[in-house]
């Protein structure tokens, strides 16, 4: 099977580009400055990445439970109020 021949200047360049590639890698493996990346559908993300998601994630948790747990409060708070009320109104009807 014959391959078109890229032009000489394009080999070139592509050999430089490649080989600059190459080096960068070098120094980041050997200043332990590279990250896993782990594919998550479409995604890609560092496991620093993850890590921070699932931190936000576990913030986000805290407080939607925070703001329920405020709502039941509430809630208990006024059942107290309405059953007080109607136990008053009771003792208005029986005693008076």
């Amino acid at each position: 099977m014959l391959r078109p021949e890229a032009p000489e200047g394009d080999k070139a360049t592509l050999a430089e580009q490649i080989n600059a590639f190459r080096t960068e890698l070098f120094y980041k493996l050997i200043n332990n400055e590279t990250e896993i990346k782990i594919q998550i559908g479409s995604q890609e993300m560092s496991i620093k990445e993850w890590d921070k998601e699932l931190e936000t994630i576990h913030e986000a948790l805290l407080e939607k439970e925070e703001k329920q747990s405020e709502k039941e409060q509430e809630e208990r708070i006024r059942k107290l109020f309405e059953d007080r009320n109607a136990n008053e109104e009771m003792t208005n009807v029986v005693g008076a």
